[in-house]
């Protein structure tokens, strides 16, 4: 209430000084530039306040300060030195659902966050926390980094499926709570759990064949797959009910499915074929459409009143020399 207040009471000022500005040149007490000037430093005061609540000088620390105390751990450096261009890391070393360093220098599955996605905290909750091997193979967990601080060691865990795998099986939930449970004692390497919400083809499936991530950015994954039959692919990214997540086989866009609970899955015709997972939120592309049909409207308006300026200044000194 106090911040809203002082905030109205800063726009109330800024509003009055600026009336007080546009009545002082109306009556022609001051000229437009000292309007201009003075409406441009009470401008530069009301950004510079609002901005360096955000960012001010607390928010800097120098250089040399951060590589001196954050430095990447030899466990750090054993990893990443993987060729492979995606997969995730489990630090025991801390606290792995409170704990943000290990994201400093590896993809972690854990960490901290505020809005953390529920059905993530279900699966950690559920299954993380108690150790459950097979869940973590299905994140591509691909090392585990275990020891006390100051002497961590690495394991690399060879049960990891990758990012993409393909299963022969489908087991069905009506619930959520089913869905969840079913994964627990599942061979999750072959079989997937799939919420009835979603339309198969079948729920029995070729694994023959291939599937490997080839490309990885975060709104960007691109996989190359090759398979002999009608396939259920099993991706190790999460699940976001399709809020702008965009799946395409070959270009052409395709729906795509929850899977044990809280990962991808698709079903991929035989064949050879390019799968691509996009983010691209229309509510975003429609707001840019949006924005930038207003903004030029705003330029095109801008231009024209200069222009009508321009002629009837032109105007006035043509009459004059009359």
């Amino acid at each position: 209430a106090s911040l809203m207040r002082s905030d109205a009471l800063r726009t109330l000022l800024l509003t009055m000084l600026t009336g007080g500005l546009l009545w002082a040149f109306v009556n022609e007490k001051i000229n437009k530039w000292i309007v201009f000037s003075a409406l441009g430093i009470m401008l530069l005061v009301d950004l510079w306040g609002v901005d360096m609540r955000y960012l001010n000088h607390d928010s800097f620390q120098s250089s040399r300060r951060i590589d001196s105390t954050i430095q990447p751990r030899p466990v750090d450096n054993q990893i990443n030195k993987d060729p492979d261009i995606h997969y995730r890391v489990h630090d025991l070393t801390a606290n792995p659902w409170i704990s943000a360093k290990n994201s400093l220098y590896n993809k972690s599955i854990g960490g901290n966050h505020a809005a953390k996605l529920q059905r993530y905290q279900d699966i950690i909750d559920r299954y993380l926390t108690n150790g459950n091997q097979s869940v973590f193979n299905m994140l591509n967990t691909k090392y585990f980094i275990t020891g006390q601080p100051g002497q961590e060691q690495v394991q690399q865990n060879s049960g990891a499926f990758g990012n993409a795998w393909f299963v022969s099986n489908a087991v069905m939930a009506s619930s959520a709570d089913e869905e969840i449970e079913a994964i627990e004692n599942m061979d999750l390497r072959n079989t997937a759990s799939i919420h009835n919400e979603f339309t198969l083809s079948s729920t029995s499936f070729s694994n023959a064949g291939s599937i490997k991530l080839t490309s990885y950015h975060p709104d960007k994954l691109v996989y190359q797959s090759s398979n002999s039959g009608n396939s259920l692919a099993i991706f190790s990214e999460v699940w976001y009910g399709g809020k702008g997540w965009k799946a395409y086989i070959d270009g052409k866009e395709v729906d795509f499915i929850r899977a044990n609970y809280v990962l991808r899955g698709l079903e991929i015709p035989t064949g050879t074929h390019e799968i691509i997972f996009e983010f691209k939120p229309n509510a975003y592309y429609k707001g840019e459409l949006i924005s930038m049909f207003f903004s030029i409207i705003i330029l095109l308006l801008i231009a024209a009143s200069i222009y009508f300026k321009f002629i009837k200044t032109n105007k006035n000194n043509i009459l004059k020399e009359v």
